[in-house]
Protein backbone atom coordinates (compact mmCIF):
# COMPACT_ATOMS: atom_id res chain seq x y z
CA UNK A 1 0.00 0.00 0.00
CA UNK A 2 2.56 2.10 0.72
CA UNK A 3 4.44 1.42 -2.24
CA UNK A 4 1.53 2.42 -4.19
CA UNK A 5 0.80 5.55 -2.83
CA UNK A 6 4.58 6.75 -3.69
CA UNK A 7 3.95 5.36 -7.35
CA UNK A 8 0.94 7.63 -7.14
CA UNK A 9 2.71 10.83 -5.95
CA UNK A 10 5.58 9.83 -7.84
CA UNK A 11 4.29 11.75 -10.83
CA UNK A 12 2.96 15.00 -9.79
CA UNK A 13 6.49 15.34 -7.96
CA UNK A 14 8.61 14.82 -11.15
CA UNK A 15 6.51 17.53 -12.63
CA UNK A 16 7.00 19.51 -10.39
CA UNK A 17 10.79 19.20 -9.85
CA UNK A 18 11.12 19.57 -13.29
CA UNK A 19 8.97 22.78 -13.51
CA UNK A 20 11.00 24.23 -10.55
CA UNK A 21 14.11 23.25 -12.90
CA UNK A 22 13.44 23.90 -16.60
CA UNK A 23 10.11 26.11 -15.94
CA UNK A 24 11.74 29.38 -14.60
CA UNK A 25 12.89 30.56 -18.19
CA UNK A 26 9.16 30.03 -19.61
CA UNK A 27 8.22 28.11 -22.62
CA UNK A 28 8.79 29.26 -26.38
CA UNK A 29 7.48 28.06 -29.74
CA UNK A 30 7.09 28.74 -33.32
CA UNK A 31 2.94 28.97 -33.99
CA UNK A 32 3.33 26.00 -36.15
CA UNK A 33 0.94 23.48 -37.85
CA UNK A 34 0.66 21.17 -40.24
CA UNK A 35 3.59 21.05 -42.17
CA UNK A 36 6.19 18.50 -41.57
CA UNK A 37 8.84 21.17 -40.58
CA UNK A 38 6.41 22.43 -37.74
CA UNK A 39 6.08 21.60 -34.33
CA UNK A 40 2.68 23.02 -32.80
CA UNK A 41 2.24 24.78 -29.59
CA UNK A 42 1.92 23.10 -26.89
CA UNK A 43 0.90 25.78 -24.30
CA UNK A 44 -1.88 27.67 -26.53
CA UNK A 45 -3.96 27.54 -29.08
CA UNK A 46 -3.92 29.59 -32.19
CA UNK A 47 -6.74 31.33 -34.61
CA UNK A 48 -6.65 33.23 -37.27
CA UNK A 49 -2.82 32.43 -38.50
CA UNK A 50 -1.81 30.30 -42.20
CA UNK A 51 -0.06 27.60 -42.47
CA UNK A 52 3.47 27.58 -41.08
CA UNK A 53 6.39 28.63 -44.08
CA UNK A 54 9.97 28.30 -43.73
CA UNK A 55 12.60 30.98 -43.84
CA UNK A 56 15.71 30.43 -45.84
CA UNK A 57 17.43 30.72 -42.45
CA UNK A 58 15.16 28.40 -40.72
CA UNK A 59 12.95 29.83 -39.00
CA UNK A 60 9.50 28.64 -39.05
CA UNK A 61 6.75 31.61 -39.56
CA UNK A 62 3.05 32.09 -39.65
CA UNK A 63 0.68 34.86 -41.21
CA UNK A 64 -1.68 35.93 -39.39
CA UNK A 65 -5.11 37.10 -40.89
CA UNK A 66 -5.78 41.03 -40.13
CA UNK A 67 -7.08 39.72 -37.00
CA UNK A 68 -5.68 36.39 -34.55
CA UNK A 69 -6.28 35.44 -31.65
CA UNK A 70 -3.88 33.40 -29.08
CA UNK A 71 -5.67 31.64 -26.28
CA UNK A 72 -4.27 30.34 -23.02
CA UNK A 73 -6.61 28.45 -21.85
CA UNK A 74 -4.92 26.88 -18.26
CA UNK A 75 -2.35 29.63 -17.22
CA UNK A 76 -3.11 30.06 -14.18
CA UNK A 77 -3.48 34.02 -13.18
CA UNK A 78 -2.52 33.86 -9.45
CA UNK A 79 1.04 35.08 -10.11
CA UNK A 80 2.15 37.82 -12.90
CA UNK A 81 3.58 36.48 -16.54
CA UNK A 82 4.83 38.18 -19.66
CA UNK A 83 3.90 36.73 -23.47
CA UNK A 84 6.29 37.84 -25.97
CA UNK A 85 5.73 37.63 -29.58
CA UNK A 86 8.38 37.77 -32.42
CA UNK A 87 6.75 39.70 -35.44
CA UNK A 88 7.90 40.96 -38.49
CA UNK A 89 6.00 42.39 -41.68
CA UNK A 90 6.38 43.30 -45.12
CA UNK A 91 7.82 46.65 -46.68
CA UNK A 92 5.20 49.76 -47.25
CA UNK A 93 4.42 52.97 -48.19
CA UNK A 94 5.62 55.47 -45.54
CA UNK A 95 2.96 57.79 -46.80
CA UNK A 96 0.09 54.88 -45.70
CA UNK A 97 -0.38 54.30 -41.76
CA UNK A 98 0.22 50.45 -40.97
CA UNK A 99 -0.39 49.38 -37.55
CA UNK A 100 -0.57 46.39 -35.23
CA UNK A 101 -2.60 46.31 -32.23
CA UNK A 102 -2.28 44.18 -29.35
CA UNK A 103 -4.69 43.36 -26.72
CA UNK A 104 -4.91 41.04 -23.57
CA UNK A 105 -8.50 39.89 -22.11
CA UNK A 106 -10.18 42.63 -24.58
CA UNK A 107 -7.98 45.15 -23.25
CA UNK A 108 -5.69 47.09 -25.65
CA UNK A 109 -1.98 47.11 -23.64
CA UNK A 110 0.46 47.68 -27.22
CA UNK A 111 0.07 49.51 -30.53
CA UNK A 112 2.84 50.12 -32.56
CA UNK A 113 3.84 50.64 -36.15
CA UNK A 114 4.17 47.14 -38.28
CA UNK A 115 8.36 46.65 -38.04
CA UNK A 116 9.78 45.54 -40.82
CA UNK A 117 12.85 43.73 -39.30
CA UNK A 118 12.11 40.97 -36.22
CA UNK A 119 10.83 42.89 -32.94
CA UNK A 120 9.92 41.46 -29.91
CA UNK A 121 6.83 43.06 -28.18
CA UNK A 122 6.35 41.67 -24.61
CA UNK A 123 2.71 41.80 -23.48
CA UNK A 124 2.34 41.82 -19.44
CA UNK A 125 -0.19 39.44 -18.56
CA UNK A 126 -1.51 40.89 -14.78
CA UNK A 127 -2.56 38.85 -11.76
CA UNK A 128 -6.56 38.13 -11.07
CA UNK A 129 -8.63 35.45 -9.90
CA UNK A 130 -9.28 32.11 -12.66
CA UNK A 131 -7.40 31.04 -15.34
CA UNK A 132 -6.84 31.52 -19.34
CA UNK A 133 -5.19 34.55 -21.06
CA UNK A 134 -6.79 36.05 -24.63
CA UNK A 135 -4.06 37.70 -26.82
CA UNK A 136 -5.16 39.26 -29.60
CA UNK A 137 -3.68 40.68 -32.80
CA UNK A 138 -5.09 42.88 -35.08
CA UNK A 139 -3.72 44.53 -38.14
CA UNK A 140 -4.37 47.58 -39.73
CA UNK A 141 -3.75 48.92 -43.30
CA UNK A 142 -1.97 45.57 -43.83
CA UNK A 143 -2.45 42.05 -44.79
CA UNK A 144 -1.15 40.74 -41.58
CA UNK A 145 2.09 40.22 -39.97
CA UNK A 146 4.33 37.31 -39.25
CA UNK A 147 4.92 35.56 -36.37
CA UNK A 148 8.03 33.76 -35.68
CA UNK A 149 8.00 32.93 -32.40
CA UNK A 150 5.45 33.05 -28.68
CA UNK A 151 7.18 32.91 -25.18
CA UNK A 152 5.40 32.55 -22.23
CA UNK A 153 7.52 33.74 -19.04
CA UNK A 154 6.65 33.42 -15.32
CA UNK A 155 7.18 37.07 -13.37
CA UNK A 156 9.36 37.77 -10.77
CA UNK A 157 12.11 34.55 -11.36
CA UNK A 158 8.83 31.85 -10.43
CA UNK A 159 7.80 29.77 -12.38
CA UNK A 160 4.76 29.09 -14.40
CA UNK A 161 1.71 27.24 -12.30
CA UNK A 162 0.97 23.69 -13.11
CA UNK A 163 -2.93 23.14 -13.84
CA UNK A 164 -4.49 20.25 -11.58
CA UNK A 165 -5.27 18.44 -14.74
CA UNK A 166 -1.42 17.92 -15.29
CA UNK A 167 -0.95 16.81 -11.88
CA UNK A 168 -3.93 14.41 -12.25
CA UNK A 169 -2.63 12.86 -15.32
CA UNK A 170 0.72 12.42 -14.17
CA UNK A 171 -0.34 10.93 -11.15
CA UNK A 172 -2.54 8.55 -12.96
CA UNK A 173 0.15 7.37 -15.50
CA UNK A 174 2.62 6.36 -12.71
CA UNK A 175 0.01 4.39 -10.66
CA UNK A 176 -1.08 2.62 -13.74
CA UNK A 177 2.27 1.91 -14.72
CA UNK A 178 2.79 1.22 -10.92
CA UNK A 179 -0.35 -1.83 -11.01
CA UNK A 180 0.23 -2.92 -14.84
CA UNK A 181 4.27 -3.95 -13.33
CA UNK A 182 2.45 -6.07 -10.53
CA UNK A 183 -0.31 -7.64 -12.73
CA UNK A 184 2.93 -8.83 -14.77
CA UNK A 185 4.28 -10.56 -11.24
CA UNK A 186 7.47 -8.53 -10.86
CA UNK A 187 8.24 -7.49 -7.01
CA UNK A 188 6.25 -4.38 -5.50
CA UNK A 189 9.70 -2.62 -5.60
CA UNK A 190 10.68 -3.54 -9.44
CA UNK A 191 7.41 -2.53 -9.79
CA UNK A 192 7.90 1.08 -8.19
CA UNK A 193 10.80 1.26 -10.37
CA UNK A 194 8.92 1.18 -13.45
CA UNK A 195 6.30 3.54 -11.92
CA UNK A 196 9.26 5.78 -11.26
CA UNK A 197 10.86 5.92 -14.64
CA UNK A 198 7.38 5.87 -16.30
CA UNK A 199 6.52 9.26 -14.01
CA UNK A 200 9.82 10.74 -14.31
CA UNK A 201 9.75 10.32 -18.69
CA UNK A 202 6.35 11.55 -18.93
CA UNK A 203 6.52 14.33 -16.84
CA UNK A 204 9.74 15.60 -18.67
CA UNK A 205 7.55 15.44 -21.89
CA UNK A 206 5.11 17.52 -20.25
CA UNK A 207 7.19 20.51 -19.14
CA UNK A 208 9.17 20.00 -22.78
CA UNK A 209 7.58 22.89 -25.13
CA UNK A 210 4.69 24.03 -21.84
CA UNK A 211 2.80 20.88 -22.82
CA UNK A 212 1.47 20.59 -19.79
CA UNK A 213 -0.34 24.03 -20.35
CA UNK A 214 -2.25 22.07 -22.96
CA UNK A 215 -4.04 18.82 -24.08
CA UNK A 216 -1.34 17.15 -23.81
CA UNK A 217 -2.52 15.51 -20.73
CA UNK A 218 -5.73 14.83 -21.66
CA UNK A 219 -3.54 12.44 -24.49
CA UNK A 220 -1.05 10.78 -21.89
CA UNK A 221 -4.21 10.03 -19.08
CA UNK A 222 -6.56 8.19 -22.39
CA UNK A 223 -3.32 6.30 -23.11
CA UNK A 224 -2.22 5.16 -19.86
CA UNK A 225 -5.94 4.15 -19.39
CA UNK A 226 -6.04 2.02 -22.40
CA UNK A 227 -2.09 0.85 -20.98
CA UNK A 228 -3.82 -0.30 -17.77
CA UNK A 229 -6.98 -1.99 -19.27
CA UNK A 230 -5.48 -4.12 -22.02
CA UNK A 231 -2.45 -4.61 -19.21
CA UNK A 232 -5.14 -6.59 -16.65
CA UNK A 233 -5.85 -8.15 -19.73
CA UNK A 234 -2.50 -9.62 -19.54
CA UNK A 235 -3.20 -10.98 -16.43
CA UNK A 236 -4.60 -13.66 -18.09
CA UNK A 237 -1.46 -14.94 -19.83
CA UNK A 238 -0.41 -18.23 -17.73
CA UNK A 239 3.57 -18.20 -18.93
CA UNK A 240 4.74 -15.55 -16.69
CA UNK A 241 7.96 -14.91 -18.73
CA UNK A 242 5.31 -14.12 -22.13
CA UNK A 243 3.28 -12.33 -19.12
CA UNK A 244 6.26 -9.82 -18.62
CA UNK A 245 7.00 -9.72 -21.84
CA UNK A 246 3.55 -8.60 -23.11
CA UNK A 247 2.64 -6.09 -20.89
CA UNK A 248 6.20 -4.32 -21.33
CA UNK A 249 5.97 -4.41 -25.14
CA UNK A 250 2.58 -2.63 -23.79
CA UNK A 251 4.18 -0.26 -21.83
CA UNK A 252 6.94 0.29 -24.76
CA UNK A 253 3.86 1.08 -27.11
CA UNK A 254 2.73 3.44 -24.95
CA UNK A 255 5.23 5.38 -24.31
CA UNK A 256 6.32 5.67 -28.58
CA UNK A 257 2.96 7.34 -28.92
CA UNK A 258 3.14 9.44 -26.07
CA UNK A 259 6.25 10.81 -27.50
CA UNK A 260 4.99 10.98 -31.06
CA UNK A 261 1.51 12.86 -29.86
CA UNK A 262 3.36 15.64 -27.90
CA UNK A 263 2.64 18.79 -29.72
CA UNK A 264 6.52 19.51 -29.87
CA UNK A 265 6.99 16.59 -31.67
CA UNK A 266 8.36 17.38 -35.84
CA UNK A 267 6.44 15.37 -37.96
CA UNK A 268 8.76 14.52 -40.67
CA UNK A 269 6.84 12.60 -42.80
CA UNK A 270 3.56 11.69 -41.10
CA UNK A 271 1.79 14.54 -42.50
CA UNK A 272 2.29 13.62 -46.20
CA UNK A 273 0.67 10.02 -44.93
CA UNK A 274 -2.29 11.74 -43.65
CA UNK A 275 -2.33 14.07 -47.44
CA UNK A 276 -2.34 10.49 -49.27
CA UNK A 277 -5.39 8.85 -47.21
CA UNK A 278 -6.86 12.10 -48.36
CA UNK A 279 -6.05 10.98 -51.89
CA UNK A 280 -7.39 7.60 -51.51
CA UNK A 281 -10.63 8.85 -49.73
CA UNK A 282 -10.93 10.94 -52.85
CA UNK A 283 -11.13 7.54 -55.11
CA UNK A 284 -7.18 7.77 -56.12
CA UNK A 285 -5.54 4.75 -55.55
CA UNK A 286 -2.78 4.47 -58.08
CA UNK A 287 -0.24 7.20 -57.30
CA UNK A 288 3.44 7.55 -57.24
CA UNK A 289 6.21 8.85 -54.89
CA UNK A 290 9.28 10.39 -55.59
CA UNK A 291 12.55 9.13 -53.54
CA UNK A 292 14.95 11.24 -52.25
CA UNK A 293 17.41 12.66 -55.08
CA UNK A 294 17.62 11.61 -57.72
CA UNK A 295 14.11 11.80 -57.32
CA UNK A 296 13.34 8.40 -59.20
CA UNK A 297 9.42 7.54 -58.76
CA UNK A 298 8.03 4.19 -58.12
CA UNK A 299 4.70 3.15 -57.38
CA UNK A 300 3.52 4.13 -53.90
CA UNK A 301 1.24 1.27 -52.86
CA UNK A 302 -1.56 2.79 -50.55
CA UNK A 303 -1.96 -0.68 -48.10
CA UNK A 304 -2.24 1.63 -45.20
CA UNK A 305 -4.53 3.96 -45.89
CA UNK A 306 -6.85 0.90 -47.31
CA UNK A 307 -6.72 -0.05 -43.99
CA UNK A 308 -7.04 3.39 -42.19
CA UNK A 309 -10.67 3.79 -44.92
CA UNK A 310 -13.33 2.49 -42.39
CA UNK A 311 -12.01 5.34 -39.50
CA UNK A 312 -11.73 8.05 -42.25
CA UNK A 313 -14.77 9.75 -40.92
CA UNK A 314 -12.53 10.88 -37.73
CA UNK A 315 -11.15 14.71 -37.75
CA UNK A 316 -8.63 15.20 -40.26
CA UNK A 317 -6.68 16.60 -37.79
CA UNK A 318 -6.50 13.36 -36.12
CA UNK A 319 -5.31 11.35 -39.19
CA UNK A 320 -1.65 11.19 -38.35
CA UNK A 321 -2.87 10.14 -35.02
CA UNK A 322 -5.03 7.42 -36.62
CA UNK A 323 -2.60 6.29 -39.21
CA UNK A 324 0.59 5.97 -36.10
CA UNK A 325 -1.92 4.15 -34.53
CA UNK A 326 -3.01 1.20 -36.87
CA UNK A 327 1.26 1.47 -37.49
CA UNK A 328 1.84 0.51 -33.68
CA UNK A 329 -0.26 -1.97 -33.17
CA UNK A 330 0.69 -3.59 -36.49
CA UNK A 331 4.59 -3.94 -35.45
CA UNK A 332 3.31 -5.01 -32.21
CA UNK A 333 1.31 -7.89 -33.37
CA UNK A 334 3.85 -8.90 -35.53
CA UNK A 335 6.66 -8.51 -33.62
CA UNK A 336 4.93 -11.00 -31.61
CA UNK A 337 4.16 -13.77 -34.34
CA UNK A 338 7.63 -13.59 -34.89
CA UNK A 339 8.47 -14.11 -31.33
CA UNK A 340 6.17 -17.44 -30.88
CA UNK A 341 7.85 -18.80 -34.14
CA UNK A 342 11.29 -18.06 -32.15
CA UNK A 343 10.08 -19.85 -29.18
CA UNK A 344 8.63 -22.35 -30.83
CA UNK A 345 12.28 -23.66 -32.19
CA UNK A 346 13.95 -22.73 -28.87
CA UNK A 347 12.42 -21.69 -25.86
CA UNK A 348 10.05 -19.44 -24.22
CA UNK A 349 12.68 -17.06 -22.83
CA UNK A 350 14.30 -16.44 -25.92
CA UNK A 351 10.69 -16.05 -27.47
CA UNK A 352 9.71 -13.63 -25.22
CA UNK A 353 12.78 -11.62 -25.16
CA UNK A 354 12.72 -11.61 -28.51
CA UNK A 355 9.53 -10.35 -28.36
CA UNK A 356 10.74 -7.72 -26.11
CA UNK A 357 14.18 -7.09 -28.08
CA UNK A 358 11.85 -6.25 -31.51
CA UNK A 359 9.63 -3.55 -29.27
CA UNK A 360 13.50 -1.90 -28.41
CA UNK A 361 15.04 -2.18 -31.43
CA UNK A 362 16.29 1.33 -32.48
CA UNK A 363 16.11 1.15 -36.34
CA UNK A 364 12.37 0.62 -35.27
CA UNK A 365 12.30 3.62 -33.79
CA UNK A 366 14.45 5.45 -36.69
CA UNK A 367 11.90 4.73 -39.03
CA UNK A 368 8.62 5.57 -36.97
CA UNK A 369 9.94 9.15 -35.85
CA UNK A 370 11.11 9.87 -39.36
CA UNK A 371 7.36 9.41 -40.18
CA UNK A 372 8.01 6.22 -42.87
CA UNK A 373 4.64 4.54 -42.07
CA UNK A 374 4.14 3.11 -44.98
CA UNK A 375 7.77 1.20 -44.81
CA UNK A 376 7.01 -0.01 -41.03
CA UNK A 377 3.61 -1.10 -41.92
CA UNK A 378 4.78 -3.02 -44.93
CA UNK A 379 7.27 -4.48 -43.16
CA UNK A 380 5.29 -6.08 -40.00
CA UNK A 381 3.10 -7.67 -42.58
CA UNK A 382 6.38 -9.51 -44.28
CA UNK A 383 7.24 -10.31 -40.78
CA UNK A 384 3.54 -11.74 -40.09
CA UNK A 385 4.05 -13.51 -43.76
CA UNK A 386 7.47 -15.01 -42.53
CA UNK A 387 6.57 -16.17 -38.97
CA UNK A 388 3.50 -17.63 -40.45
CA UNK A 389 5.71 -19.23 -42.75
CA UNK A 390 8.14 -20.60 -39.85
CA UNK A 391 5.20 -22.33 -38.17
CA UNK A 392 3.63 -23.50 -40.97
CA UNK A 393 0.14 -22.01 -42.15
CA UNK A 394 0.81 -20.93 -45.94
CA UNK A 395 -2.86 -19.24 -45.95
CA UNK A 396 -2.19 -16.71 -43.20
CA UNK A 397 1.35 -16.63 -44.78
CA UNK A 398 0.14 -15.28 -48.50
CA UNK A 399 -2.49 -12.92 -47.43
CA UNK A 400 0.26 -11.28 -45.28
CA UNK A 401 2.65 -11.30 -47.67
CA UNK A 402 -0.09 -9.68 -49.84
CA UNK A 403 -1.12 -7.26 -47.68
CA UNK A 404 2.59 -6.06 -47.74
CA UNK A 405 3.48 -5.82 -51.21
CA UNK A 406 0.70 -3.80 -51.24
CA UNK A 407 2.16 -1.48 -49.01
CA UNK A 408 5.00 -0.27 -49.49
CA UNK A 409 7.13 -0.85 -53.03
CA UNK A 410 10.69 -1.93 -50.60
CA UNK A 411 8.38 -5.09 -49.68
CA UNK A 412 7.93 -6.05 -52.89
CA UNK A 413 12.14 -6.13 -53.37
CA UNK A 414 12.84 -8.05 -50.09
CA UNK A 415 10.02 -9.93 -49.15
CA UNK A 416 10.01 -12.64 -52.30
CA UNK A 417 13.94 -13.90 -51.68
CA UNK A 418 13.23 -13.69 -47.93
CA UNK A 419 9.92 -15.19 -47.77
CA UNK A 420 11.00 -18.26 -50.55
CA UNK A 421 14.37 -19.10 -48.68
CA UNK A 422 12.52 -19.09 -45.66
CA UNK A 423 9.73 -21.48 -46.82
CA UNK A 424 12.63 -23.73 -48.53
CA UNK A 425 14.62 -24.54 -45.15
CA UNK A 426 11.40 -24.73 -43.09
CA UNK A 427 9.63 -27.02 -45.63
CA UNK A 428 8.77 -30.15 -44.40
CA UNK A 429 8.35 -32.24 -47.55
CA UNK A 430 6.64 -31.12 -50.94
CA UNK A 431 8.58 -29.57 -54.00
CA UNK A 432 9.98 -26.54 -53.89
CA UNK A 433 7.22 -25.05 -55.93
CA UNK A 434 4.42 -26.24 -53.10
CA UNK A 435 6.52 -24.21 -50.25
CA UNK A 436 6.83 -21.19 -52.67
CA UNK A 437 2.80 -21.61 -53.36
CA UNK A 438 1.75 -18.56 -50.38
CA UNK A 439 4.64 -16.14 -52.35
CA UNK A 440 4.33 -17.27 -55.46
CA UNK A 441 0.24 -16.40 -54.82
CA UNK A 442 0.76 -13.22 -53.24
CA UNK A 443 3.14 -11.98 -55.66
CA UNK A 444 0.56 -12.66 -58.44
CA UNK A 445 -2.45 -10.97 -56.87
CA UNK A 446 -0.04 -8.04 -55.68
CA UNK A 447 0.72 -7.82 -59.72
CA UNK A 448 -2.73 -8.20 -61.01
CA UNK A 449 -4.66 -5.86 -58.80
CA UNK A 450 -1.65 -3.18 -58.67
CA UNK A 451 1.70 -3.22 -60.32
CA UNK A 452 0.22 -3.82 -63.70
CA UNK A 453 -0.71 -0.51 -63.93
CA UNK A 454 3.02 1.09 -63.13
CA UNK A 455 5.04 -1.36 -65.37
CA UNK A 456 6.03 1.81 -67.75
CA UNK A 457 6.78 3.92 -64.64
CA UNK A 458 9.54 0.78 -63.12
CA UNK A 459 10.72 0.27 -66.20
CA UNK A 460 12.01 4.28 -66.75
CA UNK A 461 12.88 4.39 -63.21
CA UNK A 462 15.47 1.29 -63.63
CA UNK A 463 16.35 2.59 -66.95
CA UNK A 464 17.18 6.90 -65.52
CA UNK A 465 19.12 5.05 -62.47
CA UNK A 466 21.62 3.48 -65.18
CA UNK A 467 22.24 6.75 -67.24
CA UNK A 468 21.97 9.48 -64.02
CA UNK A 469 24.36 12.37 -64.65
CA UNK A 470 25.30 15.67 -62.98
CA UNK A 471 23.39 17.24 -60.49
CA UNK A 472 20.63 14.95 -60.74
CA UNK A 473 23.41 11.85 -59.70
CA UNK A 474 23.94 13.95 -56.72
CA UNK A 475 21.55 12.41 -53.58
CA UNK A 476 21.79 9.47 -50.72
CA UNK A 477 20.95 7.01 -53.27
CA UNK A 478 23.85 7.94 -55.07
CA UNK A 479 26.29 8.73 -52.33
CA UNK A 480 30.16 7.29 -52.77
CA UNK A 481 30.22 3.56 -50.53
CA UNK A 482 32.26 5.49 -48.17
CA UNK A 483 29.36 7.48 -47.25
CA UNK A 484 26.73 4.61 -47.49
CA UNK A 485 29.29 2.45 -44.96
CA UNK A 486 29.23 5.98 -42.60
CA UNK A 487 25.67 6.33 -42.76
CA UNK A 488 25.65 2.19 -42.23
CA UNK A 489 27.65 1.68 -39.03
CA UNK A 490 25.11 4.92 -37.34
CA UNK A 491 27.20 8.16 -37.78
CA UNK A 492 27.36 10.41 -34.88
CA UNK A 493 25.54 7.40 -32.96
CA UNK A 494 28.35 4.56 -33.55
CA UNK A 495 27.63 3.31 -30.35
CA UNK A 496 24.34 2.54 -30.95
CA UNK A 497 25.45 -0.03 -33.66
CA UNK A 498 28.00 -1.27 -31.30
CA UNK A 499 25.94 -2.05 -28.81
CA UNK A 500 24.03 -4.18 -31.52
CA UNK A 501 27.43 -5.62 -32.65
CA UNK A 502 28.03 -6.57 -28.91
CA UNK A 503 24.77 -8.49 -28.37
CA UNK A 504 25.22 -10.19 -31.73
CA UNK A 505 28.52 -11.64 -30.98
CA UNK A 506 27.44 -12.79 -28.00
CA UNK A 507 24.09 -14.49 -29.00
CA UNK A 508 26.37 -16.32 -32.35
CA UNK A 509 29.12 -16.97 -29.32
CA UNK A 510 26.67 -18.96 -26.73
CA UNK A 511 24.21 -20.52 -29.57
CA UNK A 512 23.08 -24.13 -28.36
CA UNK A 513 24.13 -26.43 -31.92
CA UNK A 514 20.31 -27.84 -31.06
CA UNK A 515 18.78 -25.42 -32.45
CA UNK A 516 19.52 -26.30 -35.77
CA UNK A 517 16.32 -25.43 -37.35
CA UNK A 518 16.31 -21.77 -35.72
CA UNK A 519 19.93 -21.57 -37.22
CA UNK A 520 18.67 -22.48 -40.71
CA UNK A 521 16.09 -19.33 -40.63
CA UNK A 522 18.03 -17.01 -38.86
CA UNK A 523 20.67 -17.79 -41.21
CA UNK A 524 18.78 -17.59 -44.47
CA UNK A 525 17.54 -13.92 -42.98
CA UNK A 526 20.73 -12.47 -42.37
CA UNK A 527 21.93 -13.63 -46.06
CA UNK A 528 18.95 -11.76 -48.12
CA UNK A 529 19.54 -8.61 -45.68
CA UNK A 530 23.46 -8.62 -46.67
CA UNK A 531 22.72 -9.18 -50.77
CA UNK A 532 20.35 -6.14 -50.30
CA UNK A 533 22.63 -3.98 -48.28
CA UNK A 534 25.60 -4.99 -50.89
CA UNK A 535 23.37 -4.16 -53.69
CA UNK A 536 22.59 -0.55 -52.29
CA UNK A 537 26.41 -0.18 -51.70
CA UNK A 538 27.43 -0.49 -55.40
CA UNK A 539 23.87 0.53 -56.67
CA UNK A 540 21.53 2.83 -56.18
CA UNK A 541 18.67 0.60 -55.46
CA UNK A 542 18.17 0.69 -51.83
CA UNK A 543 15.57 -0.73 -49.66
CA UNK A 544 15.80 -0.33 -45.56
CA UNK A 545 17.72 -3.48 -44.63
CA UNK A 546 18.31 -2.16 -40.91
CA UNK A 547 14.49 -2.40 -40.48
CA UNK A 548 13.92 -6.17 -42.01
CA UNK A 549 16.96 -7.15 -40.38
CA UNK A 550 15.73 -6.20 -36.80
CA UNK A 551 13.62 -9.99 -36.68
CA UNK A 552 16.78 -11.86 -37.28
CA UNK A 553 18.91 -9.60 -34.68
CA UNK A 554 16.54 -9.72 -31.95
CA UNK A 555 16.40 -13.49 -31.76
CA UNK A 556 20.02 -13.84 -32.00
CA UNK A 557 20.43 -11.37 -29.34
CA UNK A 558 17.85 -12.56 -27.18
CA UNK A 559 19.37 -15.66 -27.38
CA UNK A 560 22.89 -14.44 -26.08
CA UNK A 561 21.31 -12.20 -23.33
CA UNK A 562 19.12 -15.50 -22.13
CA UNK A 563 22.57 -17.75 -22.15
CA UNK A 564 24.01 -15.26 -20.23
CA UNK A 565 20.69 -14.37 -17.36
CA UNK A 566 21.77 -18.56 -17.04
CA UNK A 567 24.97 -17.68 -15.98
CA UNK A 568 23.90 -15.70 -12.95
CA UNK A 569 26.64 -12.77 -11.52
CA UNK A 570 28.81 -10.79 -13.80
CA UNK A 571 26.90 -12.15 -17.21
CA UNK A 572 23.71 -11.55 -15.87
CA UNK A 573 24.80 -7.68 -14.99
CA UNK A 574 25.87 -7.61 -18.48
CA UNK A 575 22.61 -8.75 -20.07
CA UNK A 576 20.78 -5.97 -18.24
CA UNK A 577 23.44 -3.58 -19.31
CA UNK A 578 23.15 -4.26 -22.91
CA UNK A 579 19.28 -4.11 -22.63
CA UNK A 580 19.42 -0.72 -20.81
CA UNK A 581 21.60 0.66 -23.26
CA UNK A 582 19.25 -0.39 -26.19
CA UNK A 583 16.71 1.42 -24.21
CA UNK A 584 18.61 3.98 -23.54
CA UNK A 585 19.71 4.37 -27.40
CA UNK A 586 15.52 4.53 -28.62
CA UNK A 587 14.95 7.21 -26.05
CA UNK A 588 17.97 8.91 -27.64
CA UNK A 589 16.29 8.76 -30.97
CA UNK A 590 13.02 9.72 -30.17
CA UNK A 591 13.98 12.69 -28.37
CA UNK A 592 16.14 13.82 -31.46
CA UNK A 593 13.04 14.71 -32.91
CA UNK A 594 11.38 16.98 -30.25
CA UNK A 595 13.27 20.93 -30.34
CA UNK A 596 16.77 20.56 -28.72
CA UNK A 597 15.66 24.36 -27.47
CA UNK A 598 13.44 27.66 -27.53
CA UNK A 599 14.03 30.03 -30.58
Amino acid sequence: MALGAVALASGPLALVAWNQGFGRGGFSTPIGGEKWFATRPGFFEAKGVKDPELSPTGRVFNWTDNEATLRFPRLERSRPATITLRIQGMGSSPKETHEVVFSVDGVETERLAIPTAPKRVPLDIPPRGGRGALVSIKVLGSVGVMVENVRLAPGGGSTVPIPGEALGALALVSLACYLAALGAGVSPWVALGAALVEAGTLSWLSITGGAFLGRYSERISWLAVIGLLLSAGMTRVRNPRWRLAATTVLWIATLKLSLLGHPQIIDADAAGHAANLRRVVAGDWFFTSATPPPAISFPYPPGLYAVALPLSSLPQTEWVTLLRGIVVVTETLATLAFALAVARMSTDAVGALTFVLLALSPEGFVVFFIGNLSNLFSDSLMIFGCAFLLVGRPVLASLALWGGFLSHFGTLLLGPPLSFLLAWVRGEGGSVLRRAAPLIAALLASFLLYYRRFMNVVIEGWDRMRHLEGAAAVGPMTAPVTEKLARMSGGESWWITAVLMLALAIGVATWPQERKALARALGAWILVIAAFAFVGLVTPVQVRVALAARPAMAALCASGIAALWTRGGKARSLACLIVGLTAIACWTIAISFLPVKPV
